[in-house]
């Protein structure tokens, strides 16, 4: 029995019902279709919708992405709850995101109508024409041959709906570290010049004063003019495997060892009574990783980051009453506050060892946090950053030691700490703020979290800004110290869990 692809079926000018979208999105989580797009969804004269390559469960952002193509904002006849459930599941509203796919497929059954196999053969009856040898002739369903009226028969052939569905990474969780493919990122752009020509496809590069040093003025650098943007993913994305760590706990926040062996994250979430750091090392024979817990101790602890030399740890807790920066040693004993009096959070290493950057709280207004260093040589504590609004978002380190990446608000900021120069390069999606970036060991490209719209990587060589995974739920990436790897964490699953991207 052959077969039609989803997107062919579109390109042919089929419109799709919003009962026929949802018959085909049960059939996907039915199957396990991770990452369906119209590209490799396929539709089969016996009524099926299979994910071609596809082989676990999909996340509710994948299906919602898929029915959203399929039925796009706009089209005539969707009832409100579904579109709704839709938004839902794209995280596009203000409320609870669903917490599994099954509780999402449960939402979508009352937009069904009948069998959901009969859906997608009435489907693909209209599709058949004597011009078209995609699909063979179909038997004709009983439900057809019994007869519809002429009038009825016209109207389901209306005019075209298209698409392009952004494709997802391979990643693998804690727990059993599976890895699969993900994006090249460090071979050079050759077609920035052909994108550069698409005026819609571009951003400017800023520059902030705001950002600032005492004993250096700020001052804006040779940068590109322009930011080629892209909202396809990077061709050899492909696969998805998703998991938690062994104890099925909420995890978050993962950094790499200086020497890749061991993977930090904190577990618990900011609503809990307490939060317990962990580490998990991948050097047991049979390959599954060891969890350890190092700091547990009735706190909330969080953003747990290992120094260079891994002999200690530096994370924020709230265990004096209000969060702070504290170090201990890599075991978790000998704990002590660094950060001075005032909310503090997400400390970061200089390469060197010798000095943190974190986000404070302003005094006077506790909503605003900029980013201070901290040297560890004599306890001196310098401010970087002098925003009157909105929050900054982790220093993230380049390789020489001298330069950090930050993100506030709308805009990401690349700062020399040694003579106050900036650039800086807002977001890709117009108004949509930036998050937790970080920068790759090299130091030539940059990952971060655009709100609600995935994850992104910055080429600073040119500007590039490219969307490598539509997860709207990705967030606080780390590279591992080879390059090779980005951990993060995601709600994909439905709980928090850690996931690690690995090159092809």
């Amino acid at each position: 029995m052959m077969t039609i692809r989803l997107a062919d079926l579109l390109a042919e000018g089929v419109r799709v019902q919003p009962h026929e979208a949802v018959a085909i999105a049960q059939l996907l989580i039915e199957g396990g279709a991770a990452a369906p797009s119209p590209e490799n969804v396929e539709l089969s004269g016996g009524g099926n919708a299979v994910c071609v390559g596809c082989d676990v469960t999909p996340a509710v952002f994948e299906i919602a992405a898929l029915l959203q193509t399929l039925i796009p904002p706009g089209t005539p006849g969707v009832p409100g709850p579904l579109r709704y459930a839709i938004a839902r599941g794209l995280l596009d509203v203000d409320a609870p995101p669903f917490d599994s796919i099954a509780e999402f497929s449960r939402s979508l059954e009352r937009f069904e109508y009948g069998d959901r196999r009969t859906a997608v053969r009435l489907l693909l009856r209209r599709h058949v024409r004597p011009t078209l040898h995609l699909v063979p002739q179909v038997a004709v369903p009983a439900e057809v041959e019994s007869g519809a009226p002429r009038t009825k028969r016209l109207a389901l052939r209306a005019a075209a709906v298209a698409a392009v569905l952004v494709g997802a990474i391979g990643v693998s969780g804690v727990g059993h570290v599976r890895h699969v493919e993900m994006p090249a990122r460090v071979a050079p752009r050759t077609d920035a010049g052909a994108d550069r020509s698409s005026a819609a496809a571009t951003a400017s590069v800023v520059d902030t004063s705001r950002a600032s040093l005492p004993a250096a003025r700020a001052r804006r650098s040779a940068a590109p003019r322009t930011t080629v943007v892209s909202r396809a993913p990077l061709p050899e994305a492909a696969g998805l495997v998703a998991a938690i760590d062994d104890q099925h706990r909420p995890v978050f926040s993962p950094a790499f060892a200086s020497n890749g062996s061991a993977l930090f994250f904190h577990t618990g979430g900011t609503r809990d009574r307490e939060s317990a750091i962990a580490a998990a090392s991948g050097d047991s024979p049979d390959g599954d990783l060891a969890v350890m817990t190092i700091v547990d101790d009735g706190a909330r602890n969080y953003h747990v980051q290992p120094s260079p030399d891994g002999t200690q740890i530096a994370f924020d807790s709230d265990r004096d009453g209000e969060r702070g920066i504290y170090l201990a040693r890599r075991d978790g004993i000998d704990v002590r506050r660094i950060s001075g009096p005032g909310y503090a959070a997400v400390p970061t290493w200089a390469p060197d060892g010798r000095r943190l950057a974190y986000i404070r709280a302003e005094a006077d207004n506790p909503k605003v946090w900029n980013l201070w260093l901290r040297s560890l040589d004599d306890d001196r504590e310098t401010r970087l950053t002098s925003f009157r609004y909105g929050q900054t978002w982790s220093a993230s380190w380049f390789p020489d030691n001298r330069r950090i990446c930050y993100s506030h608000e709308d805009t990401l900021v690349v700062l020399d700490l040694a003579s106050g120069e900036t650039r800086t390069f807002r977001s890709p999606v117009k108004g949509r703020l930036v998050r937790t970036p970080a920068v790759s060991p090299d130091g030539l490209v940059v990952i971060f979290q655009v709100f609600r719209q995935g994850a992104w990587i910055l080429d600073l060589r040119d500007g590039a800004m490219r969307q490598v995974l539509p997860d709207p739920t990705a967030e606080e990436f780390a590279w591992s110290p080879d390059g090779r790897r980005v951990a993060f964490h995601s709600r994909r699953d439905g709980q928090w869990g850690i996931f690690v991207l690995s090159p092809s």
